[in-house]
């Protein structure tokens, strides 16, 4: 997270900045801190490091995507909430398999 604010702060004083300062931040938060806040009454500390391991491309990926929707105008206001729906979606569906596979 740290990294991520010495990235954003720059960005302000740059002309057209403020937007990838916007995409960075989102990006950040729902690649970092959404995961552990969807999975902690699924699993422990250590199932959930292990379990975040194996999705490191898919999760980077989708932060991506998502790191950009605010600036859609109408979906822009359902950003979090799109975010947070496809996020749950994803980890929920590979903690399935992966608890299948067992």
């Amino acid at each position: 997270m740290g990294l991520s604010l010495i990235i954003v702060l720059p960005l302000f004083f740059i002309p057209g900045g403020q937007i990838l300062s916007g995409a960075v931040f989102f990006g950040t938060v729902s690649y970092a801190i959404m995961p552990y806040d969807i999975l902690m009454d699924f699993l422990d500390e250590g199932e959930l490091e292990g379990f975040l391991e194996t999705l490191v491309v898919e999760r980077r990926l989708l932060a991506i995507v998502v790191s950009f929707l605010p600036m859609i105008p109408l979906i822009g206001f359902f950003a979090p909430f799109l975010t947070a729906l496809i996020l749950t979606h994803l980890l929920l569906s590979n903690l399935k398999s992966s608890k299948a596979n067992l």
